[in-house]
């Protein structure tokens, strides 16, 4: 190990109480009296090493200033016993002299510490040290409005769900409207197609091909039968004087039916008042306050 390899230190007559300190100091650690002062010796030798690295130079700073308290403890201890077993006048010229050379030891160590390896080490600790302060600070002060944050974007959040809401409802009932109209215009222009084609075949009425009942031309909203239902694709005028107007049944156009989003709900969750704001079709009450134009203007502009 590196405290064995230190070497013997001679041993150097001391005092009975130090002597005793550093065997019961001894046995706590559990290794020998030689052990222990090697490892002194080597802790003393280390200080005077230069490591370039203000971790080492603090480890070395509290070694020592542990090892100074242990020692003050130890001499208070020491006088508090030495007091105890003698008299007042007694006096120890030993352990004065010893007592007198640990202090000189520590203070040239603390010397060694504070002006040697210390000097090129503190600006880089000072460089250190500035930029975990200035990290303490940075980190302080983000967390210190986090809970404020927090609420903002939640409450913001719960709002553009709304409005994302609102928009989706809109929107497809824009879209409802907008295939109701296109179903409404391909019926009055298949009407229309079809009056035309009796105008220019002079046919007033015709037989409808289904039911065989007589159906007044002008009269049709559709191209439908009243009478059946059958949608009218054509019309065939009679070939001769007894012959017979005849209207065509065929593949009816796309006309208005269920326009209701089967996925509406699933997208859609609250927001807007179905039963004020969207009539039994699906479509916008014109008397309702939800103006879509005026919707997309929010949500977009915000």
């Amino acid at each position: 190990m590196e405290s064995e390899d230190a070497g013997h230190v001679p041993a150097e007559e001391v005092p009975a109480a130090v002597d005793q300190w550093l065997t019961n100091t001894a046995d706590e650690l559990g290794v020998s009296r030689q052990r222990l002062l090697s490892e002194l010796v080597a802790g003393h030798g280390t200080l005077h090493e230069r490591n370039g690295s203000d971790e080492r130079l603090d480890e070395l700073r509290d070694d020592f200033m542990q090892k100074l308290t242990d020692v003050r403890e130890r001499v208070v201890q020491i006088k508090r016993e030495a007091d105890d077993k003698a008299p007042e006048d007694h006096e120890h010229p030993e352990l004065r002299d010893e007592l007198a050379g640990l202090h000189d030891e520590l203070a040239d160590l603390r010397r060694t510490v504070d002006d040697g390896d210390g000097d090129d080490l503190e600006p880089e600790l000072d460089a250190l040290r500035e930029r975990v302060a200035e990290n303490r600070k940075r980190l302080d002060s983000g967390f210190e409005n986090y809970e404020e944050v927090l609420d903002y974007l939640t409450e913001t959040t719960d709002e553009l769900d709304e409005r994302l809401d609102v928009l989706a409802r809109a929107l497809v009932s824009v879209r409802d409207q907008a295939r109701t109209l296109a179903a409404q215009n391909a019926t009055r222009a298949a009407t229309a197609e079809l009056a035309r084609t009796a105008n220019r075949h002079g046919v007033t009425s015709a037989k409808c091909s289904e039911c065989e009942t007589s159906v007044t031309i002008a009269l049709l909203t559709e191209p439908a039968c009243p009478h059946c239902g059958a949608t009218f694709e054509d019309i065939d005028p009679k070939r001769g004087f007894f012959g017979s107007n005849w209207l065509v049944v065929g593949r009816p156009p796309a006309l208005e039916g269920d326009t209701t989003d089967p996925d509406f709900e699933s997208r859609s969750k609250s927001g807007v008042d179905l039963d004020h704001d969207l009539n039994f079709d699906g479509a916008l009450d014109p008397d309702s306050d939800l103006d879509v134009d005026d919707l997309l203007n929010e949500v977009m502009g915000e």
